[in-house]
């Protein structure tokens, strides 16, 4: 009885006098192994039960892309033509993983357009509703609104810079709990404070894009300043 198992990722082969490299796979520096008897070679075999295994790279144009064992509960169980044919299910298991990635791929890509697209409808609709005879802080909400709505960040925070003083004066606050929204408001904060996390590694075109993980609660939240 075979067991067949297939990886991302190439785990680590143990060699030892009964386990063979056999010969190179279809053009590709990656080998073909087989491993004859596990009791011989000294360690573990990968469940119990099993005495012989084949390990096939799984190979799509020249880059290995995972790998396939073929598992034998009998001692020196595969022979060429089990290897022919286990080359044979690589080579389709490669593609077929290829496909699924390329597919997984062209989702995640027309999700990315999806949501540059709904973006874009929600901040041209909140700057509608901007116009002269609107004040500068309703203004600042309904653009501030407009990110919450548009964007993954579930908090929005505005802030005017005096600088006569080098404060940031919070103007708008959007999805923050208004007890602690009014505690923002009441309080300046001194810009030189928010210059230490504006960073060359966070920045990203005219923005800041910060990482911030906390060790107590293994949560990782985002910090984006914008220039």
């Amino acid at each position: 009885m075979q067991h067949l198992y297939a990886w991302s990722s190439p785990p680590v082969v143990q060699r030892g006098p009964n386990f063979l490299r056999l010969r190179e796979a279809r053009s590709t520096r990656w080998n073909l192994f087989l491993v004859s008897d596990f009791d011989q070679e000294g360690f573990f075999p990968p469940h119990a039960g099993i005495h012989s295994a084949l390990v096939v790279p799984l190979l799509h144009q020249k880059r290995l892309v995972g790998l396939l064992q073929l598992h034998s509960k009998k001692p020196a169980y595969f022979d060429a033509k089990a290897m022919d044919l286990a080359e044979t299910l690589a080579i389709q298991a490669a593609v077929a993983l290829s496909n699924a990635w390329l597919y997984q791929s062209e989702l995640q890509r027309s999700e990315v357009f999806r949501r540059r697209s709904e973006t874009l409808t929600r901040l041209s609709n909140a700057s509608y509703a901007i116009g002269p005879d609107v004040s500068l802080e309703e203004s600042l909400r309904v653009i501030g609104q407009g990110i919450h709505d548009s964007t993954p960040f579930q908090v929005v925070l505005v802030s005017l810079y005096e600088p006569e003083g080098g404060q940031l004066r919070r103007v708008v606050g959007i999805g923050i709990p208004q007890e602690t929204l009014n505690e923002l408001l009441a309080r300046k904060q001194p810009y030189s404070a928010l210059l230490q996390l504006m960073k060359p590694t966070f920045k990203v075109s005219r923005s800041y894009y910060i990482l911030q993980t906390k060790p107590r609660s293994c949560r990782r939240t985002s910090l984006r300043l914008c220039c």
